[in-house]
């Protein structure tokens, strides 16, 4: 009986319950005797080191599903390959969380923009966009295939955001209304998520620019009202627009605070 485990001390050993020992047995990865006098279940001592190397490979995050199909796997260059395609998506999920914290910080420093840098204004690099129209020609836009692009954007990419373009020329036509209303991501997260570009997306390069912040305080209030502000300060120091306008909007509070970037042609 020194060569038996049983099922209690085993799964002690592992860092597991008598339950999880079991989901083992179920799938086959094991399997232990019972005992002739009382039917517990025992495990012989040399299935140890198997084990071991199965919980090395649950801590990686295999399924055990995938644990099976190694365990059985008899070409080391099988097993290697296989081995290699899961670190890949590993390191591919690792870009993803690190997209994620940058984008979580960013909203911390727009929080704080928020707080105390209303109508601040400031020089940037506005990040490269991919912008998918929300509206074309008065109309929202319904195929499965736009429904599909917007919807993987808004559930899988953190800078996923309505924007609003507004043409350089709004300066000198302040009366007009011809905004265009996009969702907006990060060409730097589109890149991190390796998203393909297509034909219902516009690709736009990034820019220099100077940024502000402004709070669209009612919903009569317009666009064009919200940032006149910047818009007059551009244009009193003959900085531009050097292209067209876009702006966030990002809710906090119960508040609609506008990101505003403008290009311009030279530093003010």
């Amino acid at each position: 009986m020194k060569n038996f485990i049983k099922i209690s001390n085993m799964a002690a050993m592992l860092g597991i319950s008598p339950n999880g020992l079991r989901k083992y047995e179920e799938y086959g990865i094991v399997s232990p005797s019972s005992s002739e006098d009382t039917g517990h279940r025992k495990y012989k001592m040399m299935d140890l080191p198997m084990l071991i190397n199965v919980r090395r490979y649950r801590q990686f995050g295999y399924p055990l599903e995938e644990i099976v199909s190694m365990l059985n796997e008899e070409e080391l260059s099988e097993l290697r390959q296989k081995h290699f395609l899961y670190l890949e998506q590993k390191e591919e999920e690792i870009q993803q969380i690190r997209c994620k914290i940058k984008r979580m910080e960013e909203v911390i420093e727009l929080i704080d923009e928020a707080r105390f840098g209303i109508k601040t204004m400031r020089t940037c690099v506005r990040p490269a966009m991919w912008l998918l129209p929300v509206i074309n020609e008065g109309k929202f836009l319904k195929s499965n295939q736009y429904k599909n692009i917007s919807g993987y954007w808004i559930s899988h990419i953190p800078s996923a955001c309505i924007s609003c373009i507004l043409p350089k020329d709004i300066i000198k036509n302040p009366g007009t209304q011809d905004y265009k209303y996009m969702f907006s991501i990060f060409e730097e997260d589109a890149l991190v998520w390796k998203l393909k570009m297509m034909n219902q997306v516009h690709q736009i390069p990034a820019e220099f620019c100077i940024k502000s912040y402004h709070i669209q305080n009612h919903e009569e209030e317009t666009l064009h009202e919200a940032i006149k502000p910047l818009l007059n300060f551009v244009q009193e120091n003959k900085l531009g627009p050097g292209g067209d306008i876009i702006t966030r909007g990002v809710l906090f509070a119960k508040k609609l605070y506008r990101e505003v970037w403008i290009p311009i042609h030279q530093s003010p």
